[in-house]
C-alpha cells in the first residue's frame, strides 16, 4: 500500500510539475487569471491481490489490501506575471492568407490596414503554421531582426515570428 500511496504522489508531483510549466511557458502572450490556477486529481485504487512483504526479523508475509480509494487533489497557484516585454517586438492583427516553404517557413499576413505582411518563422511560434486556416483571425508578435542564415551563409535583415495567436 506504501508503494501504490509513494507511486501516486510521484505521478501526482509530475503532473502538477507539468501543469506548472505549461502555465509559466504558455505560448500565449496574454494569459488570465482563470487560467493561471490548475487542480489535479489523483484517485489511488488499491489491488485486492496478494503482496509480499519481507522484514528484517520475520520471514516474508502475504497481506491483501483492502483500503478504499483514495483520492488526493492538489492545487497550483500561480501568480499573475506579466509576459517578458521583447524589445522592438511588434503586434499585428489581422488574417491568415497562406504559408511557403523555401530555405524557411514563411507566412503571409493581410493586416487589419488592408497590407499584406510577410514574415520569416524560425521558431515554434505557438501554433503549427501548417494547421492554420486561410482566413483564420490571428494575431502575430513579431521583430524586425538581423539574422544569420544558412543559406545563405550570411547576416540578413528580416522581420520573425517570436508568436502567432488564434483569434475569435
Amino acid at each position: 500500500m506504501k508503494r501504490i500511496l509513494i507511486i501516486a504522489l510521484l505521478s501526482l508531483s509530475l503532473l502538477l510539475t507539468a501543469c506548472s510549466y505549461l502555465s509559466h511557458f504558455s505560448p500565449s502572450v496574454e494569459t488570465t487569471a482563470a487560467a493561471l490556477n490548475t487542480t489535479a486529481a489523483v484517485t489511488i485504487i488499491p489491488t485486492t491481490a496478494p503482496t509480499t512483504v519481507q522484514t528484517a526479523t520475520q520471514a516474508p508475509t502475504t497481506q491483501t489490501a483492502s483500503a478504499e480509494p483514495t483520492t488526493i487533489t492538489a492545487t497550483i497557484t500561480t501568480t499573475g506575471a506579466t509576459a517578458p516585454v521583447i524589445s522592438g517586438a511588434n503586434t499585428l492583427t489581422g488574417t491568415f492568407q497562406g504559408y511557403e516553404w523555401g530555405d524557411y517557413l514563411h507566412v503571409s499576413i493581410l493586416g487589419d490596414d488592408g497590407t499584406t505582411y510577410d514574415f520569416f518563422v524560425l521558431k515554434y511560434p505557438g501554433v503549427e503554421v501548417e494547421t492554420l486556416d486561410i482566413g483564420q483571425k490571428v494575431k502575430v508578435i513579431w521583430q524586425n531582426s538581423d539574422e544569420y542564415l544558412d543559406p545563405p551563409g550570411d547576416n540578413v535583415n528580416l522581420d520573425k515570428v517570436l508568436s502567432i495567436e488564434l483569434i475569435g
